[in-house]
């Protein structure tokens, strides 16, 4: 039998391997491989991932360590669709390791490592990005991480992109719902959220904190690969559709040039650090695009008796992201 998530009760599909289709009660794994990986899809490796976890976890032992490749397990991949599925490994004590990726089932959470790639100097559109990806000169991060890797190690912590709206366009104003997650960067004895990294102390006391939704990629039509790999946007915030991962206003949506890193909290660029990404169990909803807050009102006079801020103007909580500094885009 395909193990459940003890987290959510679903089995986790990759956006293209099978959508719409479910799990039988009694179906075996093979018949669940059938099902969900048909050989079109670029991302086969999802149900038999699951496979190899559910036989790791029946063959190992505690002190034990076993290691099964994914792409053995997996339905034949389109000619041309990319490279080999990654490796599960199992750790023991309900952890795994996928390529460079390390998740721990039992706190609903995975460790990426990755490095600084760009600090201070540049306009960014993306906390992490695949090592080398076509969005390299555009991130906070570069991970050892490929999309599929983390996709994979993703579902396994319970993500269904099943539950997650889709943006229609980079930069698409609508909130995306989905499955929310915490992102923290850590190196050394040192631990930050992304926001953190990512914003000045100045522009965080404009913005309401993060909330990090998954998306889930999608399968591009004319290759047949996933976004995820293609492009290597792992985690962003300018609502790329092609993300895994991304933030729910769309950090740098109409401030083009705001979000640079803030390299009062970070270490220099070329730093090795981890990106933790732990799951909330909390689901939001899509929503239209909030309203634009109103301009700020002239400064009040201080001191006892000064009269209050009329309603509506802009506070911590209700300034747009857009209010940054910088190009609108």
């Amino acid at each position: 039998m395909l193990e459940r998530s003890p987290y959510n009760n679903t089995v986790g599909v990759s956006p293209g391997a099978g959508r719409g289709a479910s799990i039988k009660e009694g179906q075996s794994e093979a018949e669940a491989c059938m099902q969900l990986c048909p050989a079109r899809h670029r991302a086969p490796t999802v149900a038999s991932l699951l496979v190899a976890l559910r036989a790791a976890t029946l063959a190992s032992i505690a002190s034990g360590c076993i290691t099964f490749s994914i792409a053995a397990h997996a339905a034949p991949a389109a000619t041309g669709a990319g490279p080999a599925g990654p490796t599960l490994r199992s750790l023991g004590k309900n952890r795994y390791q996928i390529g460079a990726i390390v998740l721990d089932k039992t706190v609903h959470r995975l460790v990426i490592p990755a490095h600084v790639a760009h600090l201070g100097e540049a306009p960014l559109e993306y906390l992490a990005v695949t090592k080398g990806g076509l969005k390299a000169y555009e991130t906070l991060l570069e991970a050892d991480a490929s999309g599929t890797e983390l996709n994979l190690a993703l579902i396994l912590l319970g993500f269904n992109a099943e539950l997650s709206s889709h943006l229609a366009f980079q930069f698409d104003r609508n909130l995306p719902g989905g499955q929310t997650a915490t992102i923290r960067i850590r190196w050394g004895n040192n631990e930050i959220s992304a926001d953190e990294a990512l914003l000045s102390d100045e522009q965080r006391k404009t913005i309401a904190p993060a909330v990090w939704v998954y998306l889930g990629s999608f399968i591009n039509p004319p290759d047949g690969r996933f976004a995820a790999d293609s492009g290597g946007t792992l985690i962003g915030f300018v609502h790329d559709p092609g993300c895994l991962i991304d933030h729910r206003l769309g950090l740098g949506i109409g401030a083009y040039g705001s979000v640079r890193g803030n390299s009062a909290r970070l270490p220099p660029v070329g730093t090795p650090v981890e990106i933790v990404v732990t799951a909330t169990g909390r689901l939001v909803k899509s929503a239209p695009p909030a309203p634009p807050a109103p301009p700020a009102s002239p400064a009040a006079p201080a001191g006892p008796g000064a009269p209050a801020a009329p309603a509506g103007s802009p506070t911590a909580s209700t300034v747009s992201p857009s209010m940054f500094s910088g190009a609108t885009r």
